[in-house]
């Protein structure tokens, strides 16, 4: 997997060479959750990017600890240094390179890598674990393996595994999108500054406790009243419009009243002055008529 960084370092597109394993973590080797980019270019699970943050954590409360010991360190003249810098360092697995984060917001101020995670999710198609090469639809949740429904059944044939539930995969997917992947527990908070779910852990401890955040059923609450209120302003804007359509016909109406009235006084006119002339005429060949005769 080659990462591209267009030329302000802000944005990073992800192209594959077929390689599965371009798909995979380094830190971890598992496929990659929820993609960071690292500011040389490569990528982490976040959850990874999280571990070696804390990491980094917590070499710095070990040289901090360590204090105590600096007034023997300086009898011997040796460096007593503390690391207190507003950031922390995350050593990329791949290519050693630094990305510098800022202590208090941790990682959850580096982007993800969302072209990566969209070519994963589209490689990662859920298949049966019984290896039958079918597309999984069902899921167990005793056994913890996904089924088609053939093997499902297959599978299940044994009296002690009959009572076993099944959840459908559509189910599942809602639930795993509801579930925090650093903390393995429900998402029950909304990151409004990151947009995103969050466990109460993440909330407290975690990369989201500096963040502004709402409990999940307040920011749903707040999101339906936002619609309903868009929907309201919505239903006003299409009132006005409709009378000032309506309008707009009455005026177009009244202007094809003026338009046929004015066609009939022009053609009555025309009528008449027509009229007049035929009669004229007649009245100049009768008198023309009669004055030939008259020479005669």
């Amino acid at each position: 997997m080659h990462i591209h960084k267009s030329g302000n370092g802000n944005n990073a597109t992800c192209s594959s060479d077929n390689d599965e394993d371009d798909y995979h973590c380094k830190y971890c080797s598992n496929l990659f959750h929820e993609p960071i980019l690292l500011h040389c270019g490569h990528s982490v699970c976040k959850r990874c990017a999280i571990e070696l943050f804390s990491l980094q954590q917590l070499k710095r409360c070990l040289k901090l600890s360590n204090r105590a010991k600096q007034t023997d360190m300086l009898d011997k003249g040796e460096d007593t240094k503390v690391d207190d810098s507003p950031t922390v360092s995350i050593i990329c697995p791949v290519c050693s390179k630094q990305t510098l984060v800022d202590k208090n917001l941790g990682v959850g101020m580096l982007k993800q890598n969302f072209d990566l995670r969209d070519a994963i999710q589209h490689l990662s198609q859920k298949k049966c674990g019984n290896e039958c090469g079918r597309d999984a639809t069902i899921g167990c949740k005793e056994c913890q393996t996904l089924f088609c429904d053939e093997c499902r059944a297959l599978a299940h044939k044994m009296p002690f595994m009959r009572n076993h539930i099944s959840i459908p995969l559509e189910q599942l997917e809602q639930n795993q999108a509801r579930t925090c992947p650093t903390h393995n527990i429900e998402s029950n908070v909304f990151c409004i500054t990151c947009g995103s779910l969050a466990c109460l852990m993440c909330y407290s401890f975690g990369d989201h406790k500096l963040h502004e955040c709402l409990p999940l059923h307040e920011y749903v609450a707040k999101c339906k009243q936002e619609i309903q209120d868009m929907s309201s302003s919505i239903d006003h804007i299409s009132v006005r419009a409709s009378s000032a359509i309506e309008e707009v016909k009455q005026e177009i109406e009244s202007i094809d009243q003026v338009r046929e009235q004015n066609n009939l006084v022009i053609n009555g006119e025309f009528d008449n002055l027509l009229e007049k002339v035929n009669e004229r005429r007649i009245q100049l060949v009768a008198l023309n008529q009669s004055i030939y005769e008259a020479k005669k």
